[in-house]
């Protein structure tokens, strides 16, 4: 996403979460941030604490009033370091949670979004140790995951519907003109 331009606004769902789609592409780094691979499945990595503030994340513009749940499934080498959200125009968290369970577990943080904005969700590392965390199969439960697309082709017809909550859209159909 465009997570680090406050000009632009970044997507609103989050795309790549579990890394098989093209590796890093769509989340951002800093400090020792990676993609790693074991046994076919690959993931984020973030390492090296005592020399640099590692963090691996992704942006969205995340909308004013609505409330948004991250969850990702996590892990460490045993070293405390944090799940957050963090606003990219102020830099403010605001909301976060520690982690330091050493075998995968998934974790979820939720945050009610007071400004329209980008705002950046991943982890960092949060002491100066030595140590490692991975993040993997990422996902934000957004107001638009309640929708569903149908694209059904049959010829040259086409019929897109939506669901939304409680309202229906059932579909139209798009015919090619003679």
């Amino acid at each position: 996403g465009i997570s680090d331009m406050n000009d632009f606004c970044s997507m609103r769902e989050m795309l790549n979460g579990d890394f098989e789609y093209c590796g890093l592409g769509m989340w951002s780094t800093n400090g020792n941030a990676e993609l790693h691979e074991e046994n076919g499945n690959h993931y984020g990595y973030i390492s090296d604490f005592e020399n640099y503030q590692s963090e691996i994340y992704e942006g969205l513009w995340l909308n004013s009033g609505e409330m948004y749940t991250f969850k990702a499934d996590l892990c460490t080498s045993g070293v405390e370091c944090e799940m957050f959200i963090r606003n990219l125009d102020t830099g403010e968290i605001i909301s976060s949670k520690a982690f330091s369970n050493t075998s995968w577990e998934t974790h979820s943080i939720v945050a009610k979004i007071e400004k329209d904005a980008n705002y950046q969700l991943g982890i960092r590392s949060v002491k100066s140790d030595s140590g490692w965390a991975k993040i993997d199969n990422a996902s934000v439960d957004t107001p638009y995951s309640d929708l569903t697309y149908y694209d059904v082709s049959l010829s040259n017809s086409y019929s897109l519907g939506y669901n939304e909550a409680s309202s229906f859209v059932e579909g139209f159909n798009i015919l090619p003109s003679d």
